[in-house]
């Protein structure tokens, strides 16, 4: 896949994806007041071959799954592959925008009922 991701517990809960197509930007962010964008905002950097260190993740461990895992094994699914969202609306909506399809759409229902109708739009112009 091109992913290499390193989970760290030694200074609180850090993330490293290496990309090996990288373009040679490397970001490090502190999720601490935002972790929710996480799963988006790892998604987005494999996109583009970013390579990212994310620290301050610690309280994804808890969150509807826990992201930190469920975000490395969605990074390591190959593309055209069904991701397994374990029924998490970020993780799911994170996996549609890079195009993936997922095993549980319903479950963005419980934070943005319109998403799909409005990612479909959105592509639908975009391949206009």
């Amino acid at each position: 896949t091109g992913i290499t991701i390193h989970n760290s517990h030694a200074s609180g809960v850090q993330s490293t994806i290496h990309n090996s197509h990288a373009s040679g930007v490397q970001s490090t962010i502190d999720f601490s007041s935002c972790p929710d964008l996480y799963p988006a905002v790892a998604v987005t950097c494999r996109q583009l071959g970013v390579d990212l260190h994310a620290t301050g993740i610690e309280s994804l461990a808890y969150k509807e799954s826990n992201r930190i895992e469920t975000v490395q094994a969605l990074l390591a699914t190959p593309k055209g592959q069904c991701v397994t969202t374990a029924h998490d609306h970020r993780i799911a909506m994170a996996a549609m925008v890079a195009g993936f399809a997922v095993d549980d759409e319903q479950c963005i229902d419980k934070s943005y009922p319109q998403f799909t109708a409005q990612l479909c739009k959105l592509l639908s112009h975009a391949k206009a």
